[in-house]
C-alpha cells in the first residue's frame, strides 16, 4: 500500500529526490520572505488553536457558573449572619438587662447583710469583752 502510494505521488524508489532545495547556501534570506513565513505560521497558529479557544470559552463560562454559585451563596449566608446578630442582639440586651437586674439584687442583699452584721458588731463586741472580762476574773481567783 505504501509503495503505491509512492507510485501515486511519484516518489517511489527515489526517482524525483527531494523536492525542495536548501536556500541556505544560497546567501541570506531577504526580510520579506522572513515576514512572510512568520505571516503563515501565523495563519497555521491560528486555526489550529480555535478548539483550544472553544474548549477555553467553555472553561471561562464553567467558572462563571461557579462564580454566579459562589456569588448567590455569599448572599444568602450574609443574609443569615444579618439575621443572626439581629437575633443574638436582641437577645444580649434583654439578658444584659436581666443580668443587670439580677446583679443589681444581689448586691442589694449583700448590702443589707453586710448592715444587718455591722449593727450586731458592737453588741458582739460587747459580749466578747465582757466574756474576756469574766475570764480574767477567773484566773485571778486561781492565783
Amino acid at each position: 500500500m505504501l509503495s503505491r502510494l509512492r507510485g501515486l505521488f511519484g516518489r517511489g524508489n527515489g526517482q524525483h529526490g527531494e523536492t525542495r532545495v536548501r536556500q541556505k547556501e544560497a546567501g541570506p534570506r531577504s526580510p520579506w520572505k522572513t515576514w512572510g513565513n512568520k505571516l503563515s505560521w501565523g495563519r497555521l497558529r491560528t486555526t489550529e488553536e480555535a478548539p483550544f479557544q472553544i474548549s477555553t470559552s467553555t472553561v471561562q463560562e464553567e467558572q462563571m457558573k461557579k462564580i454566579e454559585k459562589l456569588t448567590s451563596r455569599l448572599h444568602n449566608m450574609t443574609r443569615k449572619r444579618n439575621e443572626l446578630r439581629g437575633i443574638l442582639a436582641n437577645y444580649t440586651n434583654k439578658d444584659l438587662i436581666n443580668r443587670l437586674n439580677f446583679e443589681l439584687e444581689m448586691l442589694k442583699l449583700e448590702h443589707k447583710q453586710v448592715m444587718s452584721d455591722l449593727q450586731k458588731l458592737p453588741i458582739e463586741i460587747t459580749d466578747a469583752l465582757d466574756k474576756c472580762m469574766g475570764l480574767i476574773e477567773e484566773t485571778e481567783s486561781f492565783r
